[in-house]
C-alpha cells in the first residue's frame, strides 16, 4: 500500500515537473515594431554631397551658357561695327568723288548680311554711287564730242572736270585716249601749250 502511494506521489511530482518544463519551453512573443531610425551621419553626408554636385553642375552650366551668349553678342557687335565702318568709308569716298573706291565698297557690302537700318543706308549709297558714275560717263561723252570737234578750250575744261574724280582703270584709259586726240587737234605754239596743260591735268588725276 505504501508502495502504491509512493508510486502515485512520484507520478504526480513528475507530471508537475513536465508541465512546468513545457511552460518554460514556449516561444516568446514577437518583439513590438520599432519606430524607423533617423538617417545615419554617412547617409546624410552622401545626400549633401550629391546635392552640392548638382548645384555645382547647374552653376557651371549657367556660366558656360552666359559665356557663349557673350561670345555670340561680341561677334554680332564686331560684325555690326565692321559693316558700319564700310558704310562710313563709302560715304566719305562718295563725298570725295572717289568713284572707283566707292563702287568697290558698295559691291563688298552687297555680300554682307545687313540689318534693316544698314540696308537702308547701303541702298542710299548705291544711288549716290550710281549718280557719281553717271556724272563721269556724261563728262566722258562730252569730252569725246569736243575731241571730235577739235574744240581744245572746251576739251581742256572737261578734262579738268574729270580729273576731280577717281576713275576706274577702264574709264581712265578712255579719258587718256581722248586727251591724246585733243593734243593732236592743235598745232604750232598752241599745241605745245595744250600738251603741257593736258599733261598737267593728266598727272593730277586721283
Amino acid at each position: 500500500m505504501r508502495f502504491l502511494k509512493a508510486i502515485a506521489l512520484a507520478g504526480g511530482v513528475s507530471a508537475m515537473a513536465i508541465g512546468c518544463g513545457r511552460k518554460e519551453e514556449a516561444a516568446p512573443p514577437p518583439p513590438a515594431a520599432q519606430p524607423s531610425q533617423p538617417a545615419t551621419a554617412p547617409a546624410q553626408n552622401a545626400v549633401a554631397a550629391v546635392k552640392q554636385t548638382v548645384e555645382n553642375t547647374v552653376t557651371e552650366a549657367k556660366k558656360v551658357a552666359e559665356s557663349a551668349q557673350q561670345a555670340v553678342q561680341k561677334t554680332v557687335d564686331d560684325s555690326t561695327s565692321q559693316v558700319q565702318g564700310l558704310i562710313d568709308g563709302a560715304k566719305a569716298m562718295v563725298s570725295e568723288k572717289k568713284y572707283s573706291d566707292a563702287l568697290g565698297a558698295v559691291q563688298q557690302l552687297a555680300g554682307v548680311k545687313l540689318n534693316p537700318e544698314q540696308l537702308t543706308l547701303v541702298e542710299g549709297l548705291k544711288v549716290e554711287v550710281a549718280k557719281l558714275g553717271g556724272d563721269i560717263e556724261k563728262g566722258m561723252a562730252n569730252l569725246k564730242t569736243v575731241a571730235n570737234q577739235q574744240d581744245y578750250t572746251q576739251g581742256l575744261s572737261l578734262v579738268k572736270q574729270l580729273a576731280s574724280y577717281q576713275l576706274t582703270p577702264e574709264q581712265q584709259k578712255v579719258v587718256d585716249g581722248l586727251k591724246a586726240e585733243l593734243q593732236k587737234a592743235v598745232g604750232g605754239k598752241t599745241a605745245d601749250e595744250a600738251k603741257k596743260a593736258l599733261g598737267n591735268v593728266l598727272g593730277g588725276n586721283k
